[in-house]
């Protein structure tokens, strides 16, 4: 036994020292069966071959064998046949297949670039060009991966864009086992945040849509995480499977993307994700989830946004809506002192958008909106928006919007809206003195406007408004006694109706951005029938009307007072909040109802 131990262990050093001999003598042979010049020209010629480029190499270069094969160059240029990007990079390491070399052969397992500059003219592409763009892309990337190829703190920016809008210190990997199981690994710099992309593909067939395969991407960063994962089917460049798109902060993220809000609403966190379709076009979802800021919404959407005109079509429904952190920005947009507020014709042309909504309800600062269906038709710089119900203070509403071309660039706006049966007895009025605790209102508004921005479309607004209250009751005002005090310091001699048990009030009125002009306003209350007419302005809500009091007629007689019936005269001044009844010392008794 002991004698077949020493065998073992003689015929093991024996090996061992023939390896090592058979190692020595590639490492001395080597060099001189392939010159570094040699391996330089095979190594460009792989170079261009595989990327379809010209190749030039300015600085020197070296071959090594220890502790592997490894053929450095320096100072190397590449550029594409169409022009269309460059590289420059100071060093390109290839490290090359030992075995291949014995035999005579220079082949290269993997190329590695540092500091790499590259410089593309694709940065500068439209949308339009998108969707041949990503095939483009898919193309080169199936190119790629026929060598592990490693970046090492490299630059990508386009042709004349600003020092600030490139992507840095990128890190990246490329590897496939003969073209199965494909790993992208990177990691780069975007306005100075990082980003890690990741890609794995199980063919990488699956790029030039020969093969079916399935993929997961995934680019996550402090501003945006977006995560895909799927199938593929043979000849059909479609990914079937799942989307996720998330931010914390979609404020910043917007800003990072060269928009802004003008008064800095608290949006947060934002997630949109889903099941369907999705390819170099954009994406359909089947089933889809949207969640901003706590609002959260289900249904189907369809974003192509890479078309001449971008198109977003679907359905969504949400349960709660909550939009009252975004008022200030909307106000914003409207407002002439607003120097960015959007140009009409911009805006129309923007997009196609066909979507239909809904929400159990929505919170508009003290006003909440019931069950609300909403349809949003923006086609060939025509804008029209439906509210075809939307529960409101206890009765219901419903509106119409138009935006449409006139003289370009004018755009005209035609607005209208119905109300009926609200509550006034709901009214969020909590800081006003005079107040209704009772009483159904209805109302109609109709209105126009032109102008080439939005903020020019609010400051010409214009418009009439009609509306009445049936049964209205307030509290912080005793009418009766009101007019029972100006009756008696005028002497006019009127007495309150106290028979009839009418309460209603009319109003017609035409308005534009500054004032309200009341045209008719007609109240029955208390016995007594009260005719106005004057001006409520906007900016504080002070009144300046001139009333007339009046013995309400009987239950079935006319609405309208005898013309030549007396009266007390009387002024409404104070705000719409605390209003003020004051003595008219200019009135004339017995002249008609209305008039000065």
């Amino acid at each position: 036994m002991p004698g077949k131990h020493a065998r073992t262990i003689r015929r093991a050093a024996l090996a061992a020292v023939g390896l090592a001999a058979m190692a020595l003598a590639t490492g001395l042979l080597l060099p001189l069966l392939l010159s570094s010049d040699a391996a330089k020209d095979r190594v460009e010629a792989a170079l261009s071959n595989w990327l379809g480029v010209s190749v030039t190499i300015a600085g020197d270069h070296e071959l090594r064998f220890i502790p592997d094969a490894r053929l450095t160059l320096n100072d190397i240029h590449l550029a594409s046949q169409d022009g269309l990007w460059r590289l420059d990079a100071p060093r390109l390491t290839a490290h090359l297949d030992l075995f291949g070399l014995v035999l005579g052969k220079v082949s290269a397992s993997t190329f590695e670039l540092q500091e790499p500059r590259i410089e593309t003219a694709y940065w500068r592409s439209s949308r339009t060009d998108v969707p041949s763009l990503s095939q483009q892309v898919q193309h080169e990337l199936a190119r790629l991966f026929r060598y592990r190829l490693k970046l090492n703190n490299g630059q990508l920016r386009g042709k004349g864009s600003a020092p600030g809008e490139a992507v840095t210190n990128i890190d990246l990997s490329l590897s496939a086992n003969e073209g199965k199981n494909a790993i992208l690994r990177a990691k780069f710099e975007y306005h100075a945040h990082p980003f890690e992309l990741r890609l794995t593909l199980s063919d990488i067939a699956m790029l030039n849509n020969k093969a079916p395969g399935e993929l997961a991407a995934s680019l996550v960063s402090p501003v945006i995480s977006a995560k895909l994962a799927g199938r593929t089917i043979e000849g059909d460049g479609r990914v079937i499977g799942t989307l996720d798109l998330s931010t914390s902060d979609l404020r910043r993220l917007s800003r990072e993307m060269g928009a802004d809000f003008p008064h800095r609403a608290s949006f947060g966190a934002a997630r949109l994700s889903g099941q369907g379709t999705f390819n170099g076009n954009g994406a359909e979802f089947d089933q889809l989830r949207i969640d901003i800021d706590g609002n959260s919404g289900e249904g189907r959407l369809a974003i192509r946004p890479f078309g001449v005109r971008p198109t977003i079509e679907g359905t969504l429904a949400f349960d709660r809506v909550d939009a009252t952190a975004y008022l200030d920005d909307l106000k914003a947009l409207f407002d002439r002192r607003n120097q960015a507020s959007p140009n009409l014709t911009g805006l129309l042309d923007a997009a196609d958008i066909d979507l239909r909504m809904s929400a159990l309800s929505i919170e508009l600062g003290h006003v909440t909106l019931g069950r609300t269906g909403l349809a949003f038709l923006m086609r060939e710089d025509d804008l029209v928006v439906d509210i075809s119900e939307a529960e409101l203070i206890g009765g219901t509403g419903r509106g119409h919007l138009r935006l449409s071309p006139d003289a370009l660039p004018l755009h005209s706006l035609d607005i209208e809206l119905n109300a009926a049966n609200i509550e006034m007895a709901n009214l969020p009025l909590a800081d006003a003195t005079v107040t209704p605790n009772g009483g159904k209102a209805s109302l109609s508004l109709r209105a126009k406007s032109t102008g080439t921005t939005l903020a020019d479309l609010a400051g010409n607004l214009g418009g009439k408004i009609a509306g009445s209250i049936d049964n209205p009751r307030v509290s912080g005002l005793d009418l009766g006694a009101e007019v029972a005090r100006m009756n008696a310091a005028a002497r006019a001699g009127i007495v309150s109706n106290s028979g009839s048990a009418r309460q209603g009030l009319k109003l017609e009125a035409d308005f534009s951005p500054q004032e309200m002009q009341i045209e008719k306003l007609s109240w029955a209350a208390a016995g007594y029938l009260i005719d106005a007419r004057g001006k409520l302005q906007f900016v504080d809500g002070g009144l300046a009307l001139r009333a007339k009091a009046r013995t309400l007629p009987s239950a079935d007689a006319e609405t309208e007072a005898d013309a030549g019936a007396p009266y007390v005269p009387f002024l409404i001044r104070g705000t719409w909040r605390q209003p003020k009844l004051l003595p008219d010392l200019k009135g004339v008794s017995q002249a008609p109802a209305g008039s000065d």
